[in-house]
C-alpha cells in the first residue's frame, strides 16, 4: 500500500513539474489585459496626409525644426535687453509663427487644413520599436509591462491635440474596440500621460457604458485633469512676471548646479540631480532628442555662469519683462490671439476659474463662431463634471488612479510661478483638487484630515490630498518631472496600478504610499514619510548615535568603509543604509545627502 501511495505521489509530482511553466503562463494569459498608452502632446506628431504615401511631418516637438523655433523665441527674450524690444519681438514672432502656422485651426475649431492629423497605429508598439515614435517613455512601459502582458498587447493611441477632445474621445472608443478585436480580450487598461488624460476623461464622460463594458483600469499620470495654469495665464494675457520670480527660479538652478548654497563639496551630488531634472523638463517642453540633451548641457553651463555672475539672471528677467510688456499690443493683437482662440484642445487646458476671462480677453467683443463656442463650452462641462465622472467609473468597476510628480518650479513666465508643480502642470490640477500651499483658502487647510486612518498631508506640508476628487486613489511622486516614465521604478509603479483587478488605494502596498520620493542617485522610488516617523530610521544612518543624522555620521561611515575606524555589528547595521550587507562609500554618500535634505528615506 505504501509503495502504491509513493508511486501515485511521484506521478503527481512529475506531472506538476512538467506542467508548472505552462500553467504559470496560462495564469498570466488569463489575468492580462491589453494596455493602451494615451500620450502627451509631445508624443503626438502631426502629419500632412497621414497613413498615405508621401506623408510628411508638419509638427513634431522632437524635431530640430521645432527646437529652432524655440531658440528664436529665447533669442527674442535676450535681444529685448541687449538690442531694442522690437528686434526681440520680431524674433519671438518668427519662432511662434514657425511653430503654429502649419497647424492653424479655422474659426469653427476644425483644422484649417483637413489633410493634417495624427498617424493611426493599428499595430502594437512592439511592431514599431525601431521607429522614432517609440520614445523612452514607451520603451519603459513595454519593459515594465512585460511581466503582465505580451509585447504585442501594448498599443499607442494617437490623437490630434488641437481639436475637440470629444472627437478624440470617439476615436478612442473606436480604438478600444479595435484593440479588443485584435487581441481577443474582454477589456483594456488605459495609461494616460499629460494631455492624454484630457482625452480619457472625455471618453469616460461621454461613453460611460462603453467604458464599463470594456475598460478595467484608467490611470492618469501628470494629466491636466482640471486644467493647466500656464495655459490659463497664456489665454488671459497674464504673462508679465516680477523680477523676484525670475531671481527665485534662477537662484534655484544656481543652487542645484553650483552647489554654492550648500558649499562646493556638494558639487558632485547636485550636478547629476540638476542635469536629470532639467532634462526631464526639457524633454517635456522640447521632446526627446539629442538636441534636447545638448540644450540641457548648455543650460547647466549657463547655470554655472549665473552662479559666478549674480547680475545675469536679473538682466534676463528684465529682458523678459520688457518683451512681455509689449506682447499685448504687438504679439497678442497682431496674430497670437487668432492662433490660440481657435484650438479647442487648448481651451480644454484652461482651468475653470480662468475660462470666462480667457473668452473675454481672446475675443474682446469679436464674434465667436457658434460651433467653436459649443465645443469649448462642452469641454468646460466635462472638466467641471470630473468628480462625478471618476466616481461613476469607480462604481462601474473601473480601477481609476491619479498620479502626479512634484517638486519642480514652473518656468517663471506667468503668474503661476509659485504653484506646487511637476514643472509643467500645477499639482492642484493634475491631482484633481489637491490643496497646495499656493491655493490654500484657509490657514489650517493642512489639518483638514489628520487622523491615523485618513491622513493625506504630505511630509513637507506642501500638499493636502484629502481635498482631491479621489483622496484614497491619488499618489504624489516627489522629484519626478512632468510625465517622466523613463525612471524604471516609476514605470514599474504605474504598471502595478494598471493591473489592479480591483480598485488600487494608497494604503494597499507599503512600498507605494501616497507620497513617494525618487532619488536620482540611488535610482529608487521610496516611501516619503513624515520626519521622525520613518520606519526603522530613527537609528538608521545615525552612526555616532547622537540622535540625529548629520555630516558627522557620513564621515564616520566613510572611515569605517576604508578601514580607518572599527565598528561593532550594531553600528555596521546602522551605517549600511543601502542594505547591501557591507558599509562602503555609497552608504556615506547617502547619509550625507539625507543630512542635507536631498534624500528623505534610505533604501535599506
Amino acid at each position: 500500500m505504501k509503495n502504491t501511495v509513493k508511486k501515485v505521489i511521484s506521478v503527481l509530482l512529475c506531472v506538476l513539474m512538467i506542467t508548472a511553466t505552462p500553467l504559470s503562463a496560462l495564469a498570466v494569459e488569463l489575468n492580462s489585459v491589453p494596455v493602451i498608452y494615451v500620450g502627451d502632446t509631445a508624443d503626438n506628431v502631426l502629419y500632412a496626409n497621414p497613413n498615405k504615401n508621401g506623408a510628411s511631418v508638419v509638427f513634431d516637438m522632437n524635431s530640430s525644426q521645432f527646437t529652432g523655433n524655440v531658440t528664436n523665441i529665447l533669442m527674442g527674450v535676450v535681444l529685448s535687453d541687449f538690442a531694442d524690444t522690437s528686434t526681440g519681438t520680431t524674433s519671438v514672432v518668427t519662432g511662434i509663427k514657425g511653430m503654429l502656422d502649419p497647424i492653424l485651426c479655422a474659426s469653427t475649431g476644425d483644422s484649417l487644413n483637413s489633410d493634417i492629423g495624427p498617424w493611426f497605429y493599428a499595430d502594437p508598439l512592439s511592431e514599431h520599436t525601431e521607429d522614432s515614435i517609440v520614445n523612452d517613455n514607451m520603451k519603459s512601459l513595454l519593459s515594465a509591462a512585460a511581466g503582465y502582458v505580451r509585447a504585442d498587447e501594448v498599443f499607442f493611441f494617437s490623437y490630434d491635440w488641437r481639436l475637440d477632445p470629444l472627437y478624440s474621445a470617439e476615436t478612442l472608443r473606436d480604438f478600444i474596440d479595435h484593440v479588443l478585436a485584435v487581441t481577443g480580450k474582454g477589456s483594456v487598461a488605459i495609461l494616460s500621460v499629460g494631455t492624454g488624460g484630457v482625452i480619457t476623461n472625455s471618453y469616460l464622460y461621454a461613453h460611460p457604458d462603453h467604458a464599463e463594458d470594456n475598460v478595467s483600469s484608467a490611470v492618469f499620470y501628470g494629466s491636466p485633469i482640471l486644467g493647466n495654469a500656464i495655459i490659463g495665464d497664456l489665454m488671459t494675457g497674464h504673462i508679465v512676471r516680477t523680477r523676484d520670480d525670475y531671481d527665485s527660479f534662477i537662484d534655484s538652478v544656481t543652487d542645484g548646479v553650483t552647489g554654492e548654497y550648500r558649499g562646493s563639496a556638494f558639487m558632485t551630488f547636485l550636478s547629476d540631480d540638476a542635469t536629470g531634472s532639467l532634462y526631464g523638463i526639457g524633454k517635456a517642453l522640447l521632446g526627446e532628442s539629442p538636441l534636447t540633451a545638448l540644450i540641457v548641457k548648455l543650460a547647466i553651463l549657463l547655470g554655472i555662469t549665473i552662479g559666478e555672475s549674480q547680475d545675469l539672471h536679473r538682466t534676463l528677467g528684465q529682458s523678459y519683462n520688457k518683451l512681455a510688456s509689449s506682447a499685448d499690443g504687438v504679439i497678442y493683437d497682431d496674430f497670437l490671439k487668432e492662433y490660440l482662440r481657435n484650438m479647442p484642445g487648448l481651451w480644454a487646458l484652461v482651468p475653470d476659474a480662468d475660462f470666462e476671462d480667457a473668452k473675454e480677453f481672446l475675443f474682446e467683443g469679436d464674434f465667436i463662431n457658434r460651433t467653436l463656442e459649443n465645443r469649448i463650452d462642452s469641454y468646460r462641462e466635462i472638466q467641471k463634471s470630473t468628480a462625478e465622472t471618476f466616481t461613476n467609473a469607480k462604481l462601474s468597476g473601473i480601477n481609476v488612479c491619479v498620479v502626479t510628480g512634484y517638486g519642480f518650479q514652473i518656468i517663471p513666465i506667468t503668474s503661476c510661478v509659485d504653484d506646487v508643480s511637476d514643472g509643467i502642470v500645477s499639482v492642484k490640477y493634475s491631482a484633481a483638487g489637491a490643496v497646495t500651499t499656493d491655493n490654500s483658502k484657509e490657514p489650517d487647510h493642512l489639518i483638514h484630515c489628520t487622523n491615523e486612518n485618513h491622513d493625506h498631508v504630505s511630509p513637507d506640508s506642501d500638499i493636502d490630498a484629502s481635498y482631491c476628487i479621489l483622496p484614497e486613489n491619488t499618489w504624489f511622486l516627489q522629484n519626478v518631472p512632468h510625465g517622466d516614465m523613463t525612471k524604471t521604478p516609476v514605470a514599474t509603479f504605474l504598471v502595478w496600478l494598471l493591473f489592479g483587478f480591483s480598485q488600487r488605494h494608497v494604503r494597499e502596498n507599503s512600498n507605494y504610499t501616497q507620497y513617494m520620493t525618487y532619488s536620482e542617485y540611488s535610482k529608487k522610488l521610496s516611501p516619503y514619510t513624515t520626519p521622525g516617523n520613518e520606519f526603522n530610521e530613527k537609528k538608521l544612518g545615525d552612526v555616532d548615535l547622537s540622535g540625529t543624522v548629520d555630516a558627522t555620521d557620513a564621515r564616520s561611515a566613510l572611515r569605517i568603509a576604508v578601514g580607518l575606524d572599527t565598528a561593532n555589528k550594531e553600528i555596521k547595521i546602522i551605517a549600511d543604509v543601502d542594505g547591501s550587507g557591507a558599509v562602503d562609500a555609497t552608504d556615506a554618500r547617502l547619509i550625507l545627502r539625507y543630512a542635507v535634505g536631498l534624500e528623505h528615506s534610505f533604501p535599506a
